[in-house]
């Protein structure tokens, strides 16, 4: 997220990408591709179901119940 000079990122991916971000709108978009070769991140995630619009009928209702549970008090 950015917010005039602010940026912020929650997570370990969205951190790296925040980053390369901000080398490419500092350094330049070359400088930026440098540095992701460089640390070879190359995210590609095992599984596409990161979105409900994504993730198949059975693993919503699956992650809903979960949830469900995690929302319970635990007293």
């Amino acid at each position: 997220m950015r917010n005039g000079r602010t940026a912020t990122a929650a997570g370990v991916s969205a951190g790296i990408d925040l980053a390369l971000w901000l080398v490419g709108d500092v350094f330049g978009a070359e400088q930026a591709q440098i540095a992701q070769l460089i640390i070879e991140y190359d995210p590609q995630p095992p599984y596409d179901a990161g979105h409900v619009g994504k993730a198949s009928r059975a693993v919503r209702r699956a992650a809903t119940a979960q949830w469900e549970i995690f929302r319970r008090p635990a007293i």
